[in-house]
């Protein structure tokens, strides 16, 4: 993947919009199927920007299916890990 020859304000705005419909797209199937707001609906939740993000920007930089692989479980670790470290971070706030 060569980075260079991609416009950054381009990609940008194909990452944040396709974030955000990804999570439209999200919430419109969560109302569907009867799951209140704010509740979790997993493992949508935690993929749903990342899955939209990866689809829009594939028609500015294609990237492999491996490549795509490695973003979906790369997005999933990430937010687990997050997770893990605001649990982490509320049990210490409350032991204070």
């Amino acid at each position: 993947l060569y980075y260079k020859s991609a416009n950054p304000i381009i990609l940008g705005f194909l990452l944040g919009f396709g974030a955000m419909a990804g999570d439209a797209i999200k919430s419109f199937f969560k109302r569907q199927f009867s799951i209140r707001s704010g509740h979790s609906w997993f493992p949508f939740d935690q993929l749903d920007c990342v899955i939209g993000a990866m689809l829009a920007s594939a028609l500015y930089i294609p990237l492999s299916g491996l490549q795509y692989l490695y973003v979906i479980i790369g997005g999933l670790i990430s937010c687990f890990a997050l997770l893990i470290l605001f649990g982490l971070w509320v049990c210490l706030k409350i032991r204070k």
